[in-house]
């Protein structure tokens, strides 16, 4: 199985992400599409905090666990106790669903550049998925090994 990524000049770089539905059945609505970078330099998944108000995510159920730095800002990573569903298309345009507990990063109120969602070293070696990355060619895919 591939699932392919589109690659896309981020923050002055050419990078791979990948476009997905986020659902999370315990939440009524809360549903929705969301592009994450293919980071494998992040020891961590997370839904960055714009997309986490746009999932209208109530920030009393998310439990704090470690402070980092993200792209020039201070985060919370934050655990959601949901379950998740990552839904993507493969190459033969078939859904993929894939069960995964993204963390959820809140900024911690000044904010000096846009954060973007990240699907991290920890995601690829759950799902048992390599990254192909030619940014050259504009080509890039997660594949099951």
């Amino acid at each position: 199985m591939k699932i392919p990524l589109e690659i896309q000049n981020l923050a002055g770089a050419v990078r791979p992400t990948l476009l997905f539905s986020l659902r999370i059945p315990q939440l009524r609505g809360a549903s929705r599409s969301i592009r994450a970078l293919i980071d494998t330099g992040s020891p961590f998944s997370f839904i960055s905090d714009a997309d986490a108000k746009l999932m209208q995510i109530p920030q009393d159920l998310l439990q704090p666990i470690t402070r980092t730095f993200i792209a020039g800002n201070n985060m919370v990573l934050c655990e959601l106790d949901k379950a998740m569903q990552l839904r993507m298309f493969d190459e033969n345009k078939k859904i993929q669903e894939i069960p995964f507990q993204l963390l959820v990063a809140l900024n911690d109120g000044k904010v000096k550049t846009q954060s973007i969602s990240i699907l991290g070293a920890d995601f690829l070696e759950k799902n048992k998925l390599a990254l192909y990355y030619d940014p050259a060619g504009r080509i890039g895919y997660l594949e099951k090994v």
